[in-house]
């Protein structure tokens, strides 16, 4: 796997391409005006409009409504006559580039790592970017990659001593013999002071640089332990003793809750395979089961889901807490995934990228209160895109997710391969064990709740 961040000229690259399957005639002077206004809307995205963001660049018209202002003000920054609307193919494909522009420009940042979080939900739900064969979620799963390597890296201290950095500062005060002068004096202070802020400042470097190592260690040290546990500390029972069906989704909860901060734990598929092998999860499992099931230990947790597109785990705990039935929303068959993106390297980014979804219609964003009414029991059939206009949500997005098929040759999220290249690299990986259905819905949750951790809805 690779721990490195996207290339930040991503778009610059690959805008000509992301924009022909939209069908418009852009010479290289409006392109570029295109491209500068994909910048600016790149610099207004934020936490308080990513949501809608994300959900829009999917195909999400409700969002698409509320963040239209912001896609017209960015894009009239560099064209003045740009007049999208929110039914037309460039104002959510522009929302689209922007959020590649994100993750490649600011690999480092919380925005970028809930961005990346939030495409990947919208994967697994089988919602697709606005453009055709772009990989976003390629792109969001190696910024994920990156982001757990980088935020657990402890920095490497400067070599030199503090002793050596004290003997440095007194060699510059003025002296005559072992007395200080009388014209020296305040030059003397002013030396004295100056040291003592160079060691005020090395004691908070160090004493930060610790704090960070300490609090990895201390994570991966929690973490390793609740894998020996063998007591559910969120039902207070014996993990043999939680039902089979609720483990996925409290595990997840358990292990986002030992995770630090928003990015996610270094191989957190893994841990979350190897936590339920252990307690003998359900392999194969409903997700409307699943919730029934841990929604009673489930209490405060996932409290909010700001769209059911992207948090439809969440979305379904407010329904059964409301008392709304669950019954009847069943997985459909299994199909092959849309759009020819091939994945990071041939494996999943840090372990856990979300395999796409069996295809569902692109969700048009409603609140939870509105969405529970909407059709979640008896799930649409399964329709494609047609012209600029997305279809409506069936079953809030989040059906059993298939298997990703991508074709070799096309765009992927670690470089610009050639099909005979892609073909060269794909025969080096080994294959990939397919996740178990608990596992994905499990890295789901976890996904959802430290996206909502970074949105200020713990």
């Amino acid at each position: 796997m690779s721990a490195e961040p996207l290339p930040t000229t991503l778009l610059h690259d690959r805008m000509p391409d992301w924009w022909r399957p939209l069908g418009l005639d852009l010479d290289g002077e409006r392109l570029a005006r295109r491209r500068e206004g994909v910048e600016w809307l790149r610099e207004a995205l934020s936490l308080e409009n990513i949501v809608n963001a994300v959900a829009f660049a999917h195909g999400d018209v409700v969002s698409g409504v509320r963040i239209i202002g912001t896609v017209r003000a960015a894009a009239r920054s560099a064209d003045g006559a740009f007049a999208g609307d929110v039914g037309d193919a460039e104002p959510s494909a522009m929302v689209a580039a922007a959020l590649c522009d994100q993750l490649a420009v600011n690999p480092d940042s919380e925005l970028s790592t809930v961005v990346a979080l939030l495409v990947l939900s919208a994967d697994y739900g089988g919602h697709r970017p606005a453009i055709d064969g772009m990989a976003l979620a390629e792109y969001a799963a190696r910024q994920l990659e990156y982001r757990a390597a980088s935020s657990r890296r402890a920095a490497t201290l400067d070599a030199s001593s503090a002793t050596k950095l004290v003997q440095d500062a007194l060699a510059l005060i003025p002296q005559s013999g072992p007395v200080v002068i009388d014209t020296a004096v305040g030059t003397a202070l002013s030396a004295h002071a100056e040291i003592l802020g160079q060691l005020a400042a090395r004691i908070d470097e160090v004493s930060a640089r610790v704090g960070a190592e300490n609090a990895v260690l201390r994570e991966t040290l929690l973490q390793q332990t609740w894998l020996l546990e063998s007591w559910c500390e969120t039902a207070d029972l014996p993990w043999s003793e939680v039902p089979a069906e609720a483990r996925a989704l409290i595990a997840a909860l358990e292990l986002a809750a030992r995770t630090n901060g928003s990015a996610p734990a270094i191989g957190a598929e893994s841990l979350l395979a190897s936590m339920l092998s252990a307690a003998g999860g359900a392999r194969s499992l409903e997700p409307s089961a699943a919730v029934v099931a841990a929604a009673p230990f489930l209490d405060g947790k996932l409290p909010t889901a700001p769209s059911a597109m992207l948090f439809p785990v969440a979305t379904a705990l407010a329904r059964w807490r409301e008392g709304q039935p669950l019954n009847g929303w069943e997985a459909p068959a299994p199909a092959p995934a849309p759009a020819p993106d091939a994945t990071v390297g041939a494996q999943p980014a840090i372990d856990w990228d979300a395999p796409a979804a069996a295809a569902t219609p692109v969700a048009a964003e409603t609140p939870v209160a509105a969405e529970m009414a909407s059709g979640w029991d008896t799930p649409a059939a399964e329709t494609g895109r047609s012209g600029d206009t997305p279809a409506p949500e069936a079953a809030v997005g989040w059906d059993a997710p298939a298997a990703e098929q991508g074709p070799a040759g096309t765009e992927t999220a670690v470089g610009w391969d050639t099909p005979a290249e892609a073909e060269a690299e794909a025969e080096e990986q080994a294959p990939t064990p397919a996740a178990t259905a608990d596992v994905v819905l499990g890295a789901q949750a976890y996904r959802e709740a430290l996206a909502l951790r970074v949105l200020g809805h713990e």
